[in-house]
Protein backbone atom coordinates (compact mmCIF):
# COMPACT_ATOMS: atom_id res chain seq x y z
CA UNK A 1 0.00 0.00 0.00
CA UNK A 2 1.30 3.54 -0.95
CA UNK A 3 -0.46 6.62 0.47
CA UNK A 4 0.30 10.56 -0.62
CA UNK A 5 -1.46 13.55 0.73
CA UNK A 6 -1.48 16.87 -1.04
CA UNK A 7 -2.49 19.64 1.27
CA UNK A 8 -3.63 22.87 0.66
CA UNK A 9 -1.75 25.99 2.26
CA UNK A 10 -0.54 24.71 5.76
CA UNK A 11 0.00 27.84 7.45
CA UNK A 12 -3.31 29.80 7.36
CA UNK A 13 -0.92 32.90 7.57
CA UNK A 14 -0.50 32.75 3.93
CA UNK A 15 -3.72 33.03 2.79
CA UNK A 16 -4.66 35.68 5.09
CA UNK A 17 -1.49 37.86 3.70
CA UNK A 18 -2.64 37.39 0.45
CA UNK A 19 -6.35 38.32 1.36
CA UNK A 20 -4.97 41.47 2.77
CA UNK A 21 -2.99 42.47 0.05
CA UNK A 22 -6.09 41.88 -2.51
CA UNK A 23 -8.42 43.99 0.08
CA UNK A 24 -5.91 46.96 0.00
CA UNK A 25 -5.65 46.78 -3.73
CA UNK A 26 -9.46 46.90 -3.91
CA UNK A 27 -9.61 49.60 -1.96
CA UNK A 28 -6.83 51.64 -4.00
CA UNK A 29 -9.20 50.84 -7.11
CA UNK A 30 -12.22 52.24 -5.07
CA UNK A 31 -10.31 55.38 -4.68
CA UNK A 32 -9.33 56.20 -8.01
CA UNK A 33 -12.69 55.35 -9.69
CA UNK A 34 -14.47 57.16 -7.19
CA UNK A 35 -16.26 60.57 -8.57
CA UNK A 36 -15.19 59.59 -12.33
CA UNK A 37 -17.24 60.66 -15.07
CA UNK A 38 -17.57 56.90 -16.48
CA UNK A 39 -17.89 55.53 -13.43
CA UNK A 40 -20.89 53.50 -13.63
CA UNK A 41 -22.67 50.90 -11.52
CA UNK A 42 -20.55 47.77 -13.58
CA UNK A 43 -17.17 49.87 -12.92
CA UNK A 44 -17.72 49.97 -9.35
CA UNK A 45 -19.31 46.13 -9.06
CA UNK A 46 -16.12 44.78 -10.71
CA UNK A 47 -13.47 45.31 -8.52
CA UNK A 48 -15.60 44.07 -5.14
CA UNK A 49 -16.72 40.58 -7.33
CA UNK A 50 -13.20 40.00 -8.10
CA UNK A 51 -12.20 40.13 -4.45
CA UNK A 52 -14.94 38.36 -3.42
CA UNK A 53 -13.94 35.66 -6.26
CA UNK A 54 -10.28 35.68 -5.23
CA UNK A 55 -11.07 35.18 -1.22
CA UNK A 56 -13.32 32.12 -2.09
CA UNK A 57 -10.69 30.18 -4.05
CA UNK A 58 -7.61 31.09 -1.59
CA UNK A 59 -9.92 30.13 1.87
CA UNK A 60 -11.12 27.04 -0.56
CA UNK A 61 -7.54 26.25 -1.44
CA UNK A 62 -7.27 26.14 2.30
CA UNK A 63 -8.93 23.89 3.71
CA UNK A 64 -8.81 21.30 0.57
CA UNK A 65 -6.33 18.34 1.21
CA UNK A 66 -6.40 15.34 -1.49
CA UNK A 67 -5.23 11.87 -0.47
CA UNK A 68 -4.22 8.97 -3.18
CA UNK A 69 -4.04 5.23 -1.92
CA UNK A 70 -2.59 2.33 -4.03
CA UNK A 71 -3.86 -0.75 -2.77
CA UNK A 72 -2.48 -3.80 -4.99
CA UNK A 73 -4.80 -3.10 -8.64
CA UNK A 74 -6.80 -0.50 -6.73
CA UNK A 75 -6.37 2.97 -6.95
CA UNK A 76 -8.68 5.58 -4.79
CA UNK A 77 -8.44 9.02 -4.50
CA UNK A 78 -10.63 11.08 -1.89
CA UNK A 79 -10.96 14.70 -1.76
CA UNK A 80 -11.14 16.61 2.23
CA UNK A 81 -12.57 19.36 3.48
CA UNK A 82 -11.27 20.04 6.82
CA UNK A 83 -10.17 16.51 6.82
CA UNK A 84 -13.91 15.07 5.98
CA UNK A 85 -13.89 13.34 2.70
CA UNK A 86 -16.55 14.55 0.25
CA UNK A 87 -15.91 13.43 -3.41
CA UNK A 88 -14.01 9.58 -3.88
CA UNK A 89 -13.13 8.21 -7.28
CA UNK A 90 -11.32 4.48 -7.60
CA UNK A 91 -9.93 3.20 -10.51
CA UNK A 92 -9.04 -0.28 -10.68
CA UNK A 93 -5.57 -0.68 -12.80
CA UNK A 94 -5.77 -3.09 -14.89
CA UNK A 95 -2.52 -3.95 -17.95
CA UNK A 96 -4.53 -3.12 -21.17
CA UNK A 97 -7.39 -1.15 -20.02
CA UNK A 98 -5.56 1.58 -18.16
CA UNK A 99 -2.86 4.34 -19.39
CA UNK A 100 -1.01 6.78 -17.26
CA UNK A 101 -0.25 9.77 -19.09
CA UNK A 102 2.94 11.16 -17.59
CA UNK A 103 3.38 13.97 -17.59
CA UNK A 104 -0.04 15.11 -18.58
CA UNK A 105 -0.48 18.52 -21.21
CA UNK A 106 -3.50 20.05 -21.60
CA UNK A 107 -3.69 19.27 -25.44
CA UNK A 108 -3.76 15.70 -24.57
CA UNK A 109 -6.99 15.35 -24.09
CA UNK A 110 -9.66 18.43 -24.37
CA UNK A 111 -13.09 17.48 -25.10
CA UNK A 112 -13.45 15.20 -22.65
CA UNK A 113 -15.00 15.17 -19.12
CA UNK A 114 -12.25 15.10 -16.37
CA UNK A 115 -12.68 14.70 -12.78
CA UNK A 116 -9.73 16.91 -11.50
CA UNK A 117 -8.31 15.76 -7.62
CA UNK A 118 -5.43 18.54 -7.22
CA UNK A 119 -4.63 22.16 -6.33
CA UNK A 120 -4.38 24.02 -8.96
CA UNK A 121 -2.45 27.36 -7.55
CA UNK A 122 -0.40 25.40 -5.09
CA UNK A 123 2.85 24.02 -6.64
CA UNK A 124 4.60 20.46 -6.04
CA UNK A 125 4.23 17.11 -8.52
CA UNK A 126 3.63 17.27 -12.29
CA UNK A 127 0.03 16.58 -13.37
CA UNK A 128 -0.76 13.00 -14.75
CA UNK A 129 -3.89 11.90 -16.19
CA UNK A 130 -5.09 8.14 -15.76
CA UNK A 131 -7.66 7.00 -18.25
CA UNK A 132 -9.36 3.94 -17.21
CA UNK A 133 -12.15 1.84 -17.96
CA UNK A 134 -15.29 1.35 -15.70
CA UNK A 135 -18.67 -0.42 -16.33
CA UNK A 136 -18.04 -0.15 -20.15
CA UNK A 137 -16.87 3.79 -19.89
CA UNK A 138 -13.45 5.84 -20.46
CA UNK A 139 -13.08 7.86 -17.13
CA UNK A 140 -9.94 10.34 -17.11
CA UNK A 141 -9.13 11.35 -13.66
CA UNK A 142 -6.61 13.84 -13.32
CA UNK A 143 -4.06 14.14 -10.02
CA UNK A 144 -0.57 15.00 -9.26
CA UNK A 145 1.08 12.26 -7.67
CA UNK A 146 4.86 11.69 -6.55
CA UNK A 147 7.38 10.62 -8.93
CA UNK A 148 7.14 7.65 -6.32
CA UNK A 149 3.49 6.75 -6.50
CA UNK A 150 3.74 7.49 -10.73
CA UNK A 151 5.88 4.70 -11.19
CA UNK A 152 4.25 2.20 -8.77
CA UNK A 153 1.11 2.88 -10.70
CA UNK A 154 3.39 2.64 -14.39
CA UNK A 155 4.58 -0.77 -12.80
CA UNK A 156 1.24 -1.92 -12.02
CA UNK A 157 -0.15 -0.90 -15.56
CA UNK A 158 2.29 -2.32 -17.47
CA UNK A 159 4.12 -5.84 -15.37
CA UNK A 160 5.93 -7.56 -18.41
CA UNK A 161 8.48 -4.67 -18.64
CA UNK A 162 9.17 -4.37 -15.10
CA UNK A 163 9.14 -7.63 -13.74
CA UNK A 164 12.79 -9.31 -13.86
CA UNK A 165 13.83 -12.83 -16.18
CA UNK A 166 12.51 -15.65 -14.61
CA UNK A 167 15.20 -18.15 -13.94
CA UNK A 168 14.69 -21.45 -16.23
CA UNK A 169 15.48 -24.89 -14.03
CA UNK A 170 16.54 -27.57 -16.03
CA UNK A 171 15.02 -30.80 -15.75
CA UNK A 172 19.05 -32.54 -14.45
CA UNK A 173 18.20 -29.56 -11.43
CA UNK A 174 15.03 -30.69 -10.44
CA UNK A 175 15.71 -34.48 -10.34
CA UNK A 176 18.78 -34.28 -8.32
CA UNK A 177 18.18 -35.78 -5.46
Amino acid sequence: MYKQTLWGFRRKALPLTILTGLFLLTVSVYEAIWGAAWAGPLVYLAPGLLFCLAALALLALSFLSFEYRLVEEDFFVRALALGRPFRAQTARLKPGQCRLRRPYRPWQALRVKKSRYYLPLIGGYRLCLLEYQSEGQTNYLLFRPSPDLAELIERRLEPRQWQAPEETLSEEDTTAE
